[in-house]
């Protein structure tokens, strides 16, 4: 074949690939782009422990109640949370007995800002674990540092607040009070003073017909 045929075939693939972009990658519209993006996730407190429905009659709004191994002089349940607000240093927890004045049951300041909840049996009386390094308890409305479990004499309503903070707070500001009661009014004043968010959940307790507890 002479040179003039060779040139007149090959000019349409020429002008064919000409118009032809290069394959740079993978063109697929399926949707995938997104797949490494988060769904921001609401500042949100729960105790995975805790029974739902509450099996016997009360009078109030909450519709949780403890695990009674976890009453009284028993350790804490667990205590769990998600979507910390951007900036969180640490966090307070408090457990108390409105029904009872505000008893206090338990406090715990200084919880790692990183923390995503608190593991059942880590304080209380005969609690195996311990709570998360560089975390404060206060001690509570019986005398002694750390949980104290629902222990009332009837049934009471208990709450528990969770705030996120953008710094630590000095613990001895509040063992130095002496006053369980005192001591928990100042950290929950002092929470709410350097929150971005707080969050709460509640549950009741039946305990006995005696005034046993709070």
């Amino acid at each position: 074949m002479n040179l003039s045929l060779r040139l007149l075939l090959a000019l349409p693939l020429s002008l064919a690939l000409a118009g032809c972009p290069p394959v740079v990658g993978n063109d697929d519209d399926s949707g995938d782009d997104d797949d490494d993006s988060t769904e921001e996730v609401d500042f949100a407190m729960w105790g995975p422990d805790h029974i739902t429905p509450v099996p016997y009659a009360h009078n109030y709004d909450c519709e949780q109640t403890l695990p009674p191994a976890n009453s009284c002089y028993n350790p804490n349940p667990e205590i769990a949370w998600e979507g910390a607000p951007e900036g969180t240093e640490s966090f307070v927890l408090i457990f108390d007995d409105p029904t009872a004045g505000d008893f206090p049951h338990w406090a715990i300041l200084n919880i790692p800002g990183d923390a995503t909840g608190l593991a059942a049996d880590s304080s209380g009386d005969g609690a195996s674990g311990s709570i998360p390094s560089g975390s404060t308890e206060l001690d509570n409305g019986f005398g002694y540092e750390g949980y104290l479990g629902s222990c009332p004499g009837g049934t009471n309503e208990y709450r528990w607040r969770l705030w996120a903070l953008d710094t630590e707070l000095d613990a001895s500001l509040y063992t130095a009070l002496g006053n369980a009661g005192a001591a928990y009014d100042a950290l929950a004043s002092d929470a709410e003073d350097n929150a971005i968010e707080m969050v709460s959940m509640c549950h009741v307790f039946r305990g006995s017909d005696a005034p046993v507890g709070r």
